[in-house]
């Protein structure tokens, strides 16, 4: 039964890879995958460290295929598709509260998944809650927000690039 339960977690990564190869054109799959790899997976993979091996404030259950140490891989290569969906998007919209809300819905929804996950079992905070889940992910999305807005200019930053020249 564990087994089979250790599933969902490819299937999560496959639902967020499908997705991705739905909303986001492939040139921007392209443009976008160094941001995926090192905003999504890499700092996936180092808050799993620091928090299941080291701090201990959650755990993974059914993580008998595919998992590191308790650490489910395709949990942390999830985050690849889903900040490149999350980039491709926010460099679609106009500066101003626009961004902040997609920001702040993008951050939610992920809080919005791990209390499924909570609800389901899949996961068990020890020492943690989804309120200090909800602030982490706020701040994880916004400094990222700010990092690829300030490498890769948006829509309205490019029009005004364009009316300067």
């Amino acid at each position: 039964m564990s087994a089979t339960m250790s599933l969902f977690w490819i299937i999560y990564f496959l639902l967020a890879a499908i997705v991705m190869l739905s909303l986001v054109p492939q040139r921007n799959i392209v443009r976008l995958l160094p941001f995926g790899i090192v905003g999504g997976a890499a700092v996936a993979a180092i808050i799993q460290i620091i928090a299941v091996w080291y701090l201990r404030l959650w755990r993974f259950n059914f993580t008998d295929l595919a998992a590191y140490r308790g650490i489910p891989i395709f949990l942390v290569l999830s985050w690849l598709p889903l900040m490149i969906i999350f980039a491709n998007w926010l460099l679609t919209l106009p500066a101003g509260t626009g961004r902040f809300f997609y920001i702040t819905g993008f951050a939610l929804a992920s809080v919005g998944i791990e209390y499924i996950l909570l609800r389901t079992r899949f996961m068990v905070h020890m020492n943690w809650s989804i309120v200090r889940t909800a602030l982490l992910a706020l701040a994880l999305h916004f400094l990222l927000a700010w990092y690829l807005l300030a490498v890769r200019p948006g829509v309205e930053e490019t029009k005004i690039h364009l009316l300067k020249r």
